[in-house]
C-alpha cells in the first residue's frame, strides 16, 4: 500500500527527533488513522530519516492497531514526497495565482539552487494534484477558477494552502493529495495490503542548496 502521512503542524527550528518521541503520543491522542478512521490507536512502528534540502530530518512512523496501516508523522515546513520547504512551495503558488511568471514565483527556490527544470517539474506535479484534488472535493472551492486560485479558495485563503488541503484530504480518508509520495492512500476503509509501507527518503541532490536554517 502506498504510504500514509500524518501532518504535525510544526516548525523547522522547533523540531526533533527526542521532541517528537516525548510528544506523539498526546499530538495523536485526538487523531484518527487516515485509513481505517479509528481514533487514537496507535503504536510507534520506527523510525527513518528524509531531507529537507541537504538537512537529514528524523520521521516517525506509527502503526494502526485497528487496521495496521503505518503512517509516518511528518512536520509542516517538509512537503511530502520531496525535500523541499513547504514555505518556498507555498510562496510559489501565491506568486503563480498573482501572475507571476515561473521563475519570478520560484524565487526562494532558485537561491537553493534549483534550476527552470526543477520548477517546471514541480508545477506539472502541483497543477496535476491540484486536479486530483478537484475531483475528490466536488463541492469545495469555485471550480470556475484557475488551479491556483481553486486551491487558495478552498484552503479558505489560508497562508498555507498546501498543508491546509493534505490535512482536509487525510482527515476524510483519502491521504496527503498535493505533493504526495502517492496520488492517494486510498479511500478511507478498502482493504489493506498486508506488506509494509516504506517512505523512500528524498535523493541527494546534485547541486549542493542553501539550507533555509
Amino acid at each position: 500500500p502506498p504510504t500514509t502521512v500524518i501532518l504535525i503542524d510544526r516548525s523547522v527550528f522547533d523540531y526533533s527527533l527526542s521532541w517528537i518521541e516525548i510528544f506523539w503520543r498526546s499530538i495523536l491522542g485526538e487523531e484518527c488513522c487516515p485509513h481505517c478512521g479509528v481514533l487514537g490507536r496507535f503504536s510507534r512502528h520506527g523510525a527513518y530519516e528524509k531531507y529537507h534540502y541537504q538537512r537529514l530530518i528524523p520521521i516517525l512512523r506509527v502503526r494502526c492497531r485497528n487496521c495496521r496501516r503505518t503512517h509516518a508523522l511528518l512536520p509542516s515546513f517538509s512537503v511530502p514526497g520531496t525535500s523541499i520547504g513547504m514555505n518556498e512551495v507555498e510562496s510559489f503558488i501565491f506568486k503563480r495565482a498573482e501572475g507571476a511568471s515561473r521563475m519570478e514565483a520560484g524565487t526562494y527556490l532558485r537561491l537553493h539552487g534549483f534550476g527552470e527544470d526543477y520548477l517546471r517539474s514541480l508545477e506539472r506535479r502541483i497543477l496535476a494534484a491540484i486536479h486530483r484534488a478537484k475531483a475528490l472535493f466536488l463541492d469545495r472551492g469555485d471550480h470556475r477558477l484557475t488551479p491556483w486560485d481553486w486551491l487558495i479558495d478552498v484552503a479558505e485563503r489560508s497562508a498555507h494552502p498546501v498543508y491546509r488541503l493534505n490535512r482536509l484530504s487525510i482527515v476524510a480518508g483519502w491521504g496527503a493529495v498535493l505533493c504526495a509520495l502517492a496520488p492517494g492512500a486510498g479511500r478511507r476503509n478498502t482493504k489493506a495490503g498486508t506488506a509494509s509501507s516504506h517512505d523512500i527518503p528524498s535523493a541527494r541532490m546534485a547541486v549542493p542548496p542553501i539550507d533555509s536554517g
